[in-house]
């Protein structure tokens, strides 16, 4: 009898996992830059060991409450960890340098981030490894769509060779943090694929061995960022993804971003700390999730079978697995503003209008939320009642997606 029932209570477990509700994975993520001010400037050394007592007292935090931070190091900060960490310096880190004791006694994930203006990506794996731990296969921010001083993504695929150190090959599986000169036009997506080229950056390629693990949209903190923002923003994605708003089958991630010359500014520590208490509702509500980037890009390769997915802030779906509608779909010919909106009027022109035309208002799977009958010159409805998220709006002859 137990051997009938097997079967059947693998596919019911089976089915319940492919119905489960998405949560929004969220991570904490750092980078320092080549002009850190760690060596070669006055008060250099005094500036890493401030430095270096705010990054213990976050690690700290994030064992403690259970979180995810991924440490993206350039080759400054790494230098002056291994120039500095030594003697009584190392006593608060189990005589271990910063780097190794993070990694080792609270989890953080340390990943290698450069600008490869003085040592490329491979150089500054190499400076990781030789403080004791083995680097991830993370390259924590790069330019997408053009060359970063002579160096591209692109031809990371089989790894890539030091320059300084060319005895050293670095093999990086994770594309973390797409940008642009001067951040003027970052891409910011959630979910995971493998971009074919610059040329052609939200196209998925299978063969391709690099993985970009989005970043969600920009949630940067700095000293006017306040927990009831930063807050916001993340409990609006992740009510869109359990009100199902968004598609069920898709994966969502949303960094929380610093700049390591912030972390032992008076305002930063006491903002992390309500931040993370704030966050730790929704993760009691089962709607978020602390991951980390190389977990989210596992579980993608895993649990979603490398099926791709990316969408952008304004809920354009990009890149989708079998079975998601495209919601991209966009006319001239019915007209709704403003789009995007948080008032209470929604103005709608359609040019197929005919007396007793019909609009119609859905979700993204489809279930009718409102109707209302268009006027011939322009219709206002009242959408107050009508929660955030992504809508279908359709005049029986086109469709336009509206966000709320």
């Amino acid at each position: 009898m137990i051997r009938k029932l097997l079967p059947i209570i693998f596919c019911c477990c089976f089915f319940q996992s492919l119905q489960a509700q998405p949560k929004l994975k969220v991570y904490i993520v750092s980078h320092n830059e080549d002009n850190i001010g760690y060596l070669n400037f006055p008060g250099g050394r005094n500036n890493y060991l401030s430095a270096r007592s705010a990054l213990i007292a976050l690690a700290n935090m994030v064992q403690a409450k259970n979180l995810k931070y991924n440490y993206g190091a350039d080759h400054v900060a790494l230098r002056a960890i291994a120039q500095y960490d030594t003697g009584t310096v190392i006593a608060n880190t189990s005589n271990k340098n910063l780097v190794k004791w993070m990694k080792e006694d609270r989890g953080v994930e340390c990943d290698a981030h450069s600008h490869e203006t003085t040592y490329n990506y491979a150089d500054v794996a190499y400076f990781v490894s030789q403080l004791g731990i083995t680097p991830t296969l993370t390259m924590s921010g790069f330019l997408y769509n053009q060359l970063q001083h002579g160096h591209s993504w692109e031809n990371y695929q089989g790894g890539v060779t030091g320059d300084s150190f060319p005895s050293f090959t670095w093999y990086p599986e994770i594309l973390w943090g797409a940008g642009s000169p001067s951040h003027i036009n970052d891409p910011q997506y959630f979910g995971v694929y493998r971009p074919m080229s610059m040329a052609n950056f939200t196209v998925h390629e299978p063969a391709n061995h690099l993985i970009l693990c989005g970043t969600g949209c920009s949630l940067k903190l700095t000293d006017t960022s306040t927990v009831a923002y930063v807050f916001g923003k993340i409990k609006d994605e992740a009510d869109a993804i359990a009100n199902g708003t968004l598609p069920q089958n898709g994966i969502y991630q949303q960094e929380i971003f610093f700049s390591e010359g912030n972390v032992d500014d008076p305002w930063f520590y006491p903002l992390v700390d309500q931040l993370t208490d704030s966050i730790a509702t929704l993760v009691a509500a089962g709607k978020v999730e602390w991951q980390s980037i190389s977990e989210i890009t596992d579980e993608w390769k895993n649990t979603f079978l490398n099926q791709p997915f990316a969408m952008d802030c304004a809920f354009n779906i990009l890149l989708q697995p079998s079975g998601i509608a495209d919601m991209s779909v966009a006319t001239p010919n019915i007209r709704v503003f403003p789009n995007p909106s948080d008032g209470k009027e929604l103005h709608i022109i359609s040019d197929h209008f005919v007396p007793g035309m019909h609009l119609q208002i859905t979700d993204v799977m489809g279930k009718l939320i409102m109707t209302a009958e268009l006027s011939e010159q322009e219709t206002v409805i009242d959408v107050s009642s009508l929660s955030r998220g992504v809508y279908i709006i359709s005049d029986g002859n086109d469709v336009l997606k509206w966000i709320r």
